[in-house]
């Protein structure tokens, strides 16, 4: 690593009022408010994180600003880059980096990252309870490359190449991220600025675009990386409980893009202030090893160009989210003096590093077909046996064992072939987080994510990597499947329909979007190939959804991707009682389809036509379809597994705003209803030509009054509202 390499670290500048925080949270709130009331939630959780040196300063203070630069300067910090917060022209939080600019002082090198997200009571960026939000028009984007002019200019700006450094946080939410920086550039060279480095902040997964695509220079990598989080604790039902030694190995073990792009690590995170619940929370941070992994990032962040050797830290001063240097009362000056320790250490290394001549680059194969397993003994010879059986053999296996207790080490040691390459986790990471390693692991222009349990045709690589050769525009290519039994025998000749000629070929993203979004996941997991770059671009597999992040994954590619189908059974999908799916049937397997397709209408609601219609569309149908299974499970007998239909519709209700109203339905209808259900609930015919909503309100209405049934008092809001009332 060149001497001249430069640490930056994200600087939060909200600790001083402004009139806009004493409106929306009472007067004289600055964060400290939030970071000082913060309690433990469980043993051993470190809260509240109390400040040390500087204590719950004012930025508002100069002198404040000056010891801060002092001690970043001490401890290996090359510059800060400050959150810039524009609303068409209203800046909030602009008092310390006006006066930074307005003073020269401190005199420390600074840079800017545009935090270009909605305020919102929830402190996450989303559209609900909107304090201020954000609105793009090429005006306003004219006159914000003005104001940065200013900034720019300044001796202590930091440029690469001696191009002023801006960062964007949330590229996915303009419009035209190819028309703003197209502007940008032109007005910045019309105004005497010269070049810009433009940089997109790789936080959410839809922000992992290739930059150039959208007129940017390079990617910052955000860290924590929320696409690679691995398993929560499951014990803590209220919020995300992450390990931190665990973040650590996986982004030691996460591999680089195929553009550029700048990483960032982290000294922890725990946004509980911040939150009442569903915080994320990464216990057991320590100084060593936060300068481990710190220390591992500037040994790779070696480039034949100094000036590009940027390494970010997040952050200096977010006390809120609990990922601050600066120091608290527990660590004191102990991350100080662990990223000064990682810097030396690496500059010390540097000019050995730079005289080792580089190995010999292996060819990359063309594919990689991961097969993540736990406690697969029974079946992954077999499985195993069937790939390496392919008609081509340009391809590596990697086998990634997710820490099981059975044989299945045994039996995989036990197959000799030198493309089998075998892995252990030193944790159990999940169904999802094992993907997610396979992915990491693998080094293929295409990756097939197959199941241990499963068997391929000989030609299932071979068709589906000509496919893809052929078809550059597709991301992802699959098959029909046969489904067999625990002993292999034929149960089914496809997947969930018949296919029919029409099917095979080539289908628009946009129309395969539609297709998964309006019924089952059509796309078996084992038959899928797709490309590498998919991956890069749209980031991993989503550890929040552990039944459905593969048919979410679709999804995702499906609106940057076209996507391909062959009729031919290339996969024999097995099902046995171990299957996996088993532990998501009923209201659970609701829910998880229910939250795939909200996700994805939250990710990318730019790219989806009419999202906010699709969204209430979208929850409707899954209530009804909950409340019509309720009814059934009723007169079944089933009472615990209705109520927990009932349960998941009704929290689905309360969660949105954006559904219309109920079809209206007339009274002596539901009168004859409520008076049926009573009578007799398992009258079919009656049953048929009442609306849902009818049933489901005397359900709610009248059942409510029978002995054992108080409970479903619940659900009389629910009621009213599927009923239109």
């Amino acid at each position: 690593m060149d001497a001249r390499a430069r640490l930056l670290a994200f600087y939060l500048p909200q600790f001083h009022p402004i009139p806009e925080n004493d409106a929306w949270w009472g007067e004289g709130f600055t964060e400290w408010v939030n970071v000082l009331k913060a309690k433990p939630l469980f043993p051993g959780h470190y809260q509240p994180h109390l400040p040390a040196n500087l204590g719950a300063y004012d930025l508002r203070l100069p002198e404040v600003r000056e010891a801060q630069a002092d001690l970043a300067r001490e401890h290996g910090i090359y510059g800060f880059c400050y959150y810039h917060y524009w609303f068409n022209g209203k800046i909030l939080l602009g008092l310390p980096f006006d006066e930074v600019l307005a003073s020269g002082q401190p005199d420390f090198p600074f840079c800017l990252c545009w935090a270009n997200e909605n305020w919102t009571r929830t402190w996450d960026g989303l559209d609900q309870h909107v304090l201020i939000s954000q609105t793009y028009t090429l005006e306003d984007d004219r006159e914000h490359i003005r104001w940065l002019g200013r900034a720019f200019r300044h001796p202590n700006y930091i440029r690469i190449e001696g191009k002023p450094l801006f960062l964007v946080y949330k590229v996915s939410k303009i419009p035209d991220p190819l028309r703003t920086t197209s502007l940008w550039r032109e007005e910045a060279r019309r105004i005497g600025v010269g070049e810009l480095y433009l940089c997109t902040v790789e936080s959410m997964l839809q922000d992992r675009v290739k930059p150039t695509a959208n007129g940017f220079d390079a990617a910052v990598e955000f860290q924590p990386d929320w696409a690679n989080l691995g398993p929560a604790d499951p014990r803590d039902d209220d919020n995300y409980v992450y390990d931190y030694a665990f973040l650590v190995e996986r982004m030691l073990r996460k591999r680089p893009p195929s553009y550029k792009r700048f990483p960032c690590v982290t000294p922890g995170w725990d946004n509980t202030p911040r939150r009442r619940d569903h915080a994320f929370i990464f216990k057991d941070s320590t100084p060593e090893l936060y300068e481990r992994w710190l220390g591992s990032v500037l040994d790779r962040s070696i480039s034949p160009d100094s000036e590009e050797n940027l390494v970010f830290i997040n952050a200096w001063n977010e006390w809120g989210e609990g990922c601050h240097l600066e120091p608290c009362q527990r660590w004191g000056p102990a991350y100080f003096e662990a990223t000064r320790r990682a810097v030396q250490t690496a500059q010390n290394r540097s000019a050995a590093v730079a005289s080792t001549p580089a190995a010999p680059r292996k060819t990359a194969p063309r594919v990689s077909v991961c097969i993540p397993t736990y406690n697969g003994a029974e079946y992954i010879r077999e499985a195993v046996a069937s790939v390496l059986d392919q008609t081509r053999d340009d391809f590596e296996l990697l086998i990634v064992d997710d820490c099981s207790t059975d044989t299945t080490e045994a039996v995989v040691r036990s197959i000799d072939d030198p493309r089998i390459k075998h892995f252990k986790n030193s944790e159990r990471l999940g169904l999802v987080g094992n993907w997610n390693r396979c992915f990491d692991l693998s080094s293929g222009e295409y990756v097939c994510i197959f199941h241990q349990d499963d068997i391929m045709v000989p030609r299932n690589i071979h068709e589906k990597v000509r496919t893809l050769d052929e078809n550059p525009a597709v991301g992802l290519v699959h098959s029909n499947v046969h489904q067999i039994d625990a002993k292999g025998d034929l149960i089914s000749e496809w997947w969930y329909f018949q296919p029919q000629p029409k099917d095979a070929g080539i289908h628009l993203g946009s129309e395969f979007f539609r297709t998964l979004m309006s019924g089952p996941n059509i796309v078996c997991c084992p038959s899928a190939v797709v490309r590498r770059e998919c991956f890069q671009k749209l980031g991993g597999f989503d550890p929040r959804l552990p039944f459905t992040a593969d048919w979410e994954m679709w999804l995702r590619i499906a609106l940057h991707y076209n996507v391909a189908y062959l009729n031919e059974p290339l996969v024999k999908y097995r099902r046995h009682n171990g299957n996996e799916t088993l532990n998501f049937t009923g209201a659970k397997e609701l829910q998880a389809y229910y939250q795939a397709r909200m996700l994805i209408l939250e990710k990318y609601p730019e790219r989806i036509p009419q999202a906010s219609i699709l969204k209430a569309k979208v929850t409707r149908e899954h209530v009804d379809l909950s409340l019509e299974r309720a009814l059934g499970l009723f007169r079944d007998g089933q009472y615990e597994e209705a109520e927990r239909y009932l349960i998941f519709a009704s929290e689905v209700h309360r969660s949105t705003s954006q559904c219309g109203p109920a079809e209206p339905v007339s009274r002596p209808a539901g009168r004859a209803a409520e008076r049926h259900i009573v009578d007799d609930i398992s009258g079919e015919e009656l049953a048929e030509q009442i609306p849902i909503r009818k049933i489901v309100k005397a359900l709610a209405f009248k059942i409510a009054g029978k002995p054992g049934f108080r409970w479903l008092h619940r659900y009389r809001p629910l009621g009213k509202w599927v009923a239109g009332e």
